[in-house]
């Protein structure tokens, strides 16, 4: 038996022309990508951005302190490390580019012009190890890392962006600032470090990722950048970084940072503000800031003791450290309907606590009654009570 198959005609020179077509930009990362996975999150099917507040919007102890030979966290997650004896403004900076509202601005307001060989300017963000354990660093299957993000600079320059994980293990990467006063988009690419050992899948210190704005000798005296995953020496940690305190109104301005797995920089994913602040209050919460805040409701353990119970919002990394400011009067409480100031030396103390409840007492309160109620209130613009599980 004879079978005959018929095919419809095709035009050559037509198929030809279709392969020239453009993919566009998500076409042609689909086709870089080297496995199913990073396909996988280039489609958008799974959560990708692996560092909280990017976009630099959660700012819940301020937005602005200045800081000279100190270190601050102030946007949440980011804290800056300074040992110059220049003063520079740290702040949450109402940001001009089109995408983010908000960024970090770092802004010298007194320059130091003879930075000595230990000193440094340093804005990091650390990332706990249960959180990067499928980058798999520390084995032969390690993953790459890429991040992306968006930064301005008063000047053309270089700056040094570096991860070291808690084995003390670094690469450094140089980030180039081509233009002054215009924001760039920058990708910084990690290869898989195989070198360290395996990160801890504890709720301890993972990595850390850190931008050098200012270095003296120490981290910056060596021959040529370490960017390679090893336990290299101090001084190839920032080789070549400028500097943003040698004059007055230098400044560094980064915004829509994003940390993912790969060798692709994917588009910022974007989370709702509530998702962010949930994140943030993991590390820090912010009970009570401000006067006629209510503090909670606690109890007179006896006519001078005063007990307080806080249900922390989210469950914090690990059992908090309590942030405190109080003087005369900051504070007052109501109890059998009379209400009574505080004394100046009046000072919360945690006890017997975790991670979701806070249990606080304090020993000098005034001429309570043994079992009564009492409702704590802030009675001043500076009171405040936070607590903070920061690594």
């Amino acid at each position: 038996m004879t079978v005959k198959v018929s095919k419809p005609a095709i035009n050559v020179r037509e198929e030809l022309a279709d392969l020239k077509k453009p993919t566009g930009i998500a076409g042609e990362a689909m086709l870089r990508a080297e496995t199913p996975q990073e396909q996988f999150n280039l489609i958008g099917a799974a959560r990708r951005r692996m560092n909280p507040n990017g976009d630099m919007r959660v700012a819940q102890r301020g937005t602005s302190v200045s800081l000279s030979s100190a270190d601050a966290f102030l946007v949440d997650r980011w804290r800056l490390n300074n040992n110059v004896g220049g003063t520079v403004t740290y702040s949450r900076h109402a940001s001009d580019h089109p995408e983010f509202p908000h960024s970090i601005k770092v802004l010298t307001t007194t320059a130091d012009t003879s930075i000595s060989a230990g000193n440094y300017c340093l804005l990091s963000q650390d990332f706990e190890g249960q959180d990067v354990q499928h980058l798999r660093w520390g084995t032969a299957s390690a993953k790459p890392l890429t991040v992306s993000f968006w930064v301005k600079s008063s000047e053309p320059t270089m700056y040094t962006l570096e991860i070291q994980t808690a084995g003390s293990i670094e690469m450094a990467r140089e980030v180039h600032i081509n233009s002054a006063n215009t924001w760039e988009y920058k990708t910084v690419h990690f290869p898989p470090n195989t070198v360290s050992t395996a990160i801890p899948n504890t709720n301890a210190l993972g990595f850390g990722l850190i931008f050098w704005l200012t270095a003296g000798s120490t981290f910056s005296g060596g021959a040529t950048l370490n960017q390679a995953w090893s336990n290299g020496s101090n001084n190839l940690r920032a080789v070549g970084t400028g500097n943003v305190q040698s004059a007055n109104n230098k400044y560094f301005e980064v915004t829509g940072l994003q940390v993912e797995a790969g060798n692709i920089a994917t588009p910022f994913e974007h989370r709702s503000y509530g998702e962010e602040l949930a994140a943030c209050q993991r590390y820090f919460y912010q009970h009570v800031s401000g006067a006629s805040k209510f503090c909670g409701m606690g109890e007179f353990h006896s006519a001078s003791q005063i007990d307080l119970m806080v249900n922390l919002p989210v469950p914090m990394r690990a059992t908090p450290a309590l942030i405190q400011s109080s003087g005369t009067n900051y504070f007052n409480h109501y109890s059998g309907g009379t209400s009574r100031f505080v004394s100046a030396a009046w000072q919360l103390w945690i006890v017997n606590s975790g991670n979701t409840v806070v249990s606080l007492y304090a020993a000098s309160a005034q001429n309570g009654t043994a079992g009564y109620a009492a409702r704590i209130i802030t009675n001043n613009s500076l009171a405040k009570l936070a607590f903070h599980a920061e690594l």
